[in-house]
């Protein structure tokens, strides 16, 4: 997303690793992806944005959150091969200094998803 200029647009806040987070206590598992809207200082909205793993689930979790960011241009930017990722990650690739993260999104590349089917 950085890569792209979303970063900055799309506010992500990482939870302890203790799955403690405040005003709502112990979560069962980390990554958990919440969406949470404020008007002032009140929470108006939170919800729980569905898992982008298993790689099924990776284009919803992508359109959720373009839609609560409204970021228009982040599906057609932002991919994720999730298993592609995983298996480079296993085999300790993206330890090296030039590890390109954004490999999935390179034109033309097809996921592991793809490649079995």
């Amino acid at each position: 997303m950085d890569k792209h200029g979303l970063l900055d647009k799309l506010p992500i806040y990482r939870m302890m690793i203790a799955n403690q987070v405040p005003w709502l206590g112990d979560l069962p598992h980390t990554p958990m992806h919440l969406y949470l809207r404020k008007e002032g200082e009140d929470i108006v909205e939170i919800k729980l944005l569905d898992s982008p793993l298993p790689q099924a689930k990776t284009d919803l979790f992508l359109k959720q959150l373009q839609e609560k960011s409204n970021l228009k241009e982040l599906t057609k930017v932002v991919k994720i091969d999730v298993m592609g990722q995983r298996t480079k990650h296993f085999n300790m690739l993206d330890l090296d200094v030039d590890f390109d993260f954004d490999f999935d999104a390179k034109e033309g590349y097809v996921s592991v998803a793809e490649k079995q089917r």
